[in-house]
């Protein structure tokens, strides 16, 4: 199994802080992959789009590489915050690429408003 981190607004995959160790140790046969949005981490340099489609064609750009020089096996997402907000519009967008996702804390429109996702 392949799990992709995703995480918010101006966070990056550094943020994941110990569960990646955590969730490496807790399923041993995953792979756990993790990309900073366009703007954060190590994307720092590109500029961040204004729409959740256009972080989704940035991060499925990348994520493709990844698909290809991986292990071939299910993908799965966690996504936090914004990140979740990419996941869901990715799972619209195409509903294939991921057999399912987490979505934690996330502010989307029609799920949770903003204070009660505090």
């Amino acid at each position: 199994m392949n799990i992709l981190l995703i995480r918010g607004l101006t966070r990056e995959k550094r943020h994941w802080g110990n569960f990646v160790t955590t969730l490496t140790e807790s399923i041993p046969e995953g792979t756990v992959h993790l990309l900073d949005l366009p703007g954060a981490g190590e994307n720092c340099q590109d500029s961040s789009p204004l729409s959740i489609a256009e972080n989704v064609q940035y991060l499925r750009s990348k994520w493709n590489i990844l698909k290809e020089q991986g292990p071939k096996k299910d993908w799965h997402a966690v996504a936090i915050s914004m990140g979740g907000m990419v996941a869901l519009e990715w799972s619209k967008l195409f509903p294939d690429d991921f057999k399912s996702m987490v979505i934690l804390n996330t502010s989307a429109k029609k799920i949770c408003a903003p204070f009660e996702r505090l």
